[in-house]
């Protein structure tokens, strides 16, 4: 490659990655109706999630929650009409489950049951009322520790 096409090249590479660097980045909300959960997910854990946003947005079909990624910082957007029905332990669930795909990279969804009760927090579906109360909460310690990979 001649020298004024590797140039061009060099300089092209540079501006995609500095267009790419957020000098047009918006920013992203944080509701401090989260901050709660936020802050529990740190004792259950000892992982910060301070600087993932938690927000409001109207999510298509039947999806509750999502966590987005992205170059500068992941998010997660939650469906205020599911929220609203939901309990303190069921929307803790549901945060937990985005902050494990946000917070700590688990990419997949685990898809299995153990006496009635899911195996993980990653579950592919929000828990149902009776996995709250006959799961969740009685055995959080163990959700905890397989969220974390103990």
């Amino acid at each position: 490659m001649g020298f004024l096409k590797k140039r061009f090249v060099f300089i092209m590479c540079i501006a995609l990655l500095l267009g790419g660097c957020g000098f047009t980045r918006v920013a992203i909300p944080n509701d401090p109706t989260f901050d709660s959960i936020k802050l529990q997910f740190y004792y259950d854990t000892g992982v910060n999630v301070d600087h993932i946003p938690i927000y409001f947005e109207d999510l298509d079909g039947f999806v509750i929650g999502t966590c987005y990624y992205s170059a500068f910082r992941n998010y997660i957007e939650i469906d205020k009409n599911y929220w609203d029905e939901f309990n303190a332990a069921e929307k803790e669930q549901i945060i937990y489950h985005e902050l494990g795909h946000c917070a700590l990279g688990r990419i997949g969804h685990t898809i299995g049951y153990t006496n009635w009760c899911p195996n993980s927090i990653m579950n592919t579906y929000a828990f149902s009322p009776w996995e709250i109360e006959n799961c969740y909460i009685p055995y959080h310690n163990k959700y905890i520790n397989e969220l974390m990979g103990y």
